[in-house]
This record gives C-alpha cells, structure tokens and sequence, in this order.
C-alpha cells in the first residue's frame, strides 16, 4: 500500500474517513465524517484535534474561497422526527466547533437528513455506527 492508503486506512480504524479530490468540477476538496455514539451529540477530543487540522489546512478569513457544508445523520432507532432533531444537534455541534477554531458563520451550511439519508443498511450494531455521522465537506466557491 502506498502512504496515502496507509494514513486512510488508520483513520477508517479511528471512525473517520477522509478524502482528497482536488479536480472536482463541483469545487469538492476534502470530506471528514464525524461519528457519533447512539443518541448523543458529543464530540471527542480526536475530532477535536481533526476538525482543528481541517481548518488550519484552509483559509478561512473574510472574502474566503472556500466554503464548509455540514450534513447531519443518525440510525433508525427511535423515533424519525427524534432523529432528525438529533442529526440537527450533530450538525449544529460540528458548526460551532468549526467557528470556535476560524471559520466563519457565514462560511458554513448546514443540513440535516436524520435517518432518511443512511451510509449502510440499519441491519446491525456495525453497520448503524455508520450512520450516526456528521459529514463535513469543504469546498472551493
């Protein structure tokens, strides 16, 4: 495996998934996804530091080129309309921490799909974890 595999693979291991691509005609240039244990909207100190690292890597000043989308999601336990509430707290936590380390309010979209919008099947434990995520995506205007 070359190094970028490698560095994907340890952060698979740690929840997260990052990924790169620069020639996006859509302005895309790097995803993270945020998980999140079963009805909470806690973030841990790892996304912490990952969510400080994607903000130093951009410009994130006035006039900025570069823009933040946020898109929240849960399982299917509970209730729908508990769950887009809670996909809403996910995203809205993610933003404020965003803000805490440089970006800007005006510089951040938010959206939240609740469990309408799963990453894998809700069959089972494993496959649920993916989708208590939060995903960041950071574009270029």
């Amino acid at each position: 495996k070359n190094d970028k595999e490698s560095e994907k693979d340890k952060n698979k291991d740690k929840g997260t998934e990052r990924v790169s691509n620069a020639a996006s005609s859509r302005g895309f240039i790097e995803a993270l996804n945020v998980y999140f244990d079963s009805d909470d909207a806690t973030l841990t100190n790892s996304y912490n530091e990952q969510i400080i690292e994607l903000v130093n890597r951009y410009d994130f000043s006035d006039g900025s080129a570069y823009q933040i989308i946020i898109i929240g999601h849960t399982d299917n336990d509970g209730d729908e309309n508990y769950n887009l509430i809670l996909s809403k707290k996910r995203a809205e936590t993610v933003r404020r921490k965003l803000e805490t380390f440089g970006a800007k309010y005006e510089q951040i979209e938010v959206y939240y799909y609740g469990e309408w919008k799963p990453l894998k099947d809700n069959d089972n434990k494993e496959q649920k974890r993916f989708n208590r995520r939060v995903e960041i995506q950071v574009l270029k205007k």
